[in-house]
């Protein structure tokens, strides 16, 4: 999650881009914070790599580490 001044922020992937989508937060515990608007279940975020990415960025989803692709 990323913020500019009050608004939070997170990049959701849409075909192979991501886009910046405004969230708004819940309740907070111990490394997890609730999201109650924003997202929609199944919805797919970027959590790595968020400083070289902007909103439009096209990225490629990578396996997981220790996953292994069939």
């Amino acid at each position: 999650m990323q913020s500019a001044g009050a608004e939070r922020y997170v990049f959701r992937l849409e075909n192979g881009v991501v886009r910046r989508v405004v969230v708004e937060i819940g309740q907070r515990r111990a490394g997890t914070v609730e999201v109650v608007s924003g997202l929609a279940q199944g919805d797919q975020v970027v959590i790595a790599g968020l400083q070289k990415i902007n909103d439009g960025t096209p990225v490629r989803v990578l396996p997981a580490a220790g996953n292994s692709a069939s």
